[in-house]
């Protein structure tokens, strides 16, 4: 049996688990759902299991966390923050690692109303860290890979329990947090300044339910909307310099309805208005998008697309309803333009894919003072303005089907989510974690679900491409239908090989004792690949999948 012919060899045993379980999820992707249930419980209210603080472990696992501030760092690794779990704020600090599928308890307090340990402004301490809290705090990652934070509803230095106007930032080189900015004290009145001038005097007043933020083409840190209590909601945007630790208002009002204008034309009388609980994407032009959201208080949802252009400082409503509580609609799934999500709030589950699609999955609809949990998954393409129901059923409430633990299947799907963390991987897989769920109150289940999106045409056939170990990186050449594969300068090459292997499993190319650190490979044909990095005792030193056009 020739390593051309097939994968299974002596060589690569380790080759082949890598393809068993990664198969598993391919051969997945012309079925009605990619879902994998892959880490957690299938009831509310799991129990938490921090293990040992800093140190990964199978079994350990963040409570049943609702709206708990997200992010992806430089790495691929979704960390969360706090989150809401019976109607109480937590305050501790998880990481979780894609690759090995295990959790890490990283700093915190894994218990909820803890005070926040703010030390000195703008002095990182390792006694440093934010109180707990919840209710949709705003959360970024820089270009140098740290975590910000701000905001949210928990608890400040004092103990009050409230709406926080804190900014804080994360260093994960160090595990070390350091208060930047804002106040220690919940209820904060911020200072909005002068319109689009900046002042280390502004910051934006407390808020909760502030989800809709960005970062743009410079690094800084945007910031719309969000909710102060009762009816106050704000429907301001704010942008964040790292380098002069400075916020500046930009647009929007203290509180203001929503200006829509004329669909697809963009106008300085634009805004979305005061809301709160708002989703949001940002494209690859670094245009910043916003859907829906509520207007806490009084009974009012949106079900609107805007686009925000930070260079123009210009709002355009693109898509969607300009009206009220507008109505959701399904057709056929996966037909462009078959449908529209309707109003909706506390969708987090967002993240776009290399063709610059827009998905959102779940969110909560409010008609009747009920909250109602949705389950499907949507997706919107800027270039042409429609929605498409992709998947999931067509009615609130569902209760989700797990199936089998890391075992892909067709019938899979979450159950009906609010406000889970969400994130997409280095590999183009979706993560998404906890959430409210139907008949739970206040936070519900610590269920860890992976999507696997169907790849486009236009997906990863450009730009650079880093394996999952970052032992290598590929470089697509679109159009010629070859790949370059670049080692790391830190790797000995004797006794490396690389390996091209079809969606069937089939060893297509394989390229070994290498002279250089730059491989050339060229398939046979287009489609989706994995390059498989492995030495001479089958273990893999990294692996990717790539979409090669010929």
């Amino acid at each position: 049996m020739n390593t051309q012919d097939t994968f299974i060899t002596n060589r690569s045993k380790h080759v082949f688990l890598f393809f068993v379980f990664l198969f598993f999820g391919i051969f997945s992707f012309a079925q009605t759902s990619n879902w994998t249930w892959m880490h957690g419980d299938t009831t509310g209210y799991g129990p938490e299991v921090t293990g040992t603080m800093g140190v990964a472990a199978p079994a350990n696992t963040p409570n049943s966390l609702y709206e708990s501030a997200r992010w992806k760092d430089a790495n691929g690794n979704l960390w969360i923050f706090g989150g809401v779990l019976g109607g109480y704020e937590y305050g501790a600090l998880w990481k979780f690692d894609p690759i090995t599928n295990m959790w890490a308890y990283m700093n915190g307090v894994p218990s909820f109303n803890i005070m926040g340990s703010y030390g000195t402004q703008g002095v990182a301490s390792p006694s440093n860290h934010p109180g707990s809290r919840g209710w949709g705090a705003a959360s970024w990652t820089d270009n140098s890979g740290d975590l910000w934070l701000f905001g949210g509803w928990g608890m400040d230095a004092s103990g009050q329990i409230g709406p926080l106007g804190d900014l804080w930032r994360y260093h994960i080189a160090t595990n070390e947090w350091t208060w930047m900015s804002g106040s220690p004290n919940a209820y904060y009145n911020g200072s909005y300044g002068t319109i689009q001038v900046p002042n280390v005097s502004n910051a934006p007043p407390s808020r909760q339910e502030c989800i809709a933020n960005w970062v743009d083409n410079n690094g800084d840190l945007w910031l719309y909307g969000g909710n102060l209590q009762s009816t106050t909601n704000y429907g301001d945007m704010w942008r964040y310099n790292i380098a002069s630790n400075t916020w500046t208002w930009m647009n929007g009002n203290y509180s203001s309805g929503p200006v829509w204008g004329v669909m697809q034309v963009p106008s300085p009388s634009n805004s979305p208005g005061s809301r709160g609980s708002a989703s949001s994407w940002t494209d690859s032009q670094g245009k910043f998008w916003l859907y829906g959201g509520t207007m806490f208080g009084n009974n009012i949802e949106f079900g609107d697309m805007w686009r925000y252009d930070p260079v123009t400082n210009i709002w355009t409503w693109m898509a969607g309803s300009s009206g009220f509580n507008p109505n959701c609609t399904f057709t056929t799934p996966n037909v462009a333009g078959n449908g529209v999500p309707g109003s909706r709030f506390e969708v987090k589950s967002t993240w776009k894919d290399a063709c610059d699609h827009l998905w959102a999955f779940g969110g909560f609809t409010d008609p009747s003072s009920q909250v109602f949990p949705w389950d499907e998954l949507w997706m919107f393409d800027p270039s042409t303005n429609l929605f498409t129901w992709v998947d999931g059923l067509n009615h609130w409430g569902g209760s989700g089907s797990f199936g089998t633990s890391q075992v892909p299947a067709a019938t899979n799907y979450p159950a009906g989510t609010g406000g889970a963390s969400t994130f997409m991987d280095d590999s183009g897989f979706v993560w998404m974690f906890g959430g409210w769920i139907l008949n739970t109150t206040s936070g519900g289940i610590n269920t860890l679900w992976r999507y696997q999106p169907v790849p486009d045409s236009c997906s990863i056939t450009t730009g650079i491409i880093h394996s999952s170990e970052n032992n290598f990186i590929a470089y697509p050449n679109p159009g010629q239908g070859t790949v370059y594969v670049q080692l790391s300068d830190n790797l000995k090459l004797n006794g490396l090989q690389i390996q091209l292997y079809d969606v069937t499993g089939k060893c297509v190319e394989t390229k070994k004792d290498f002279q250089t650190n730059f491989i050339e490979l060229n398939p046979k044909a287009s489609g989706m690949y994995f390059i498989v990095l492995s030495n001479e005792q089958g273990k893999i030193l990294g692996n990717t999948r790539i979409i090669i056009s010929k």
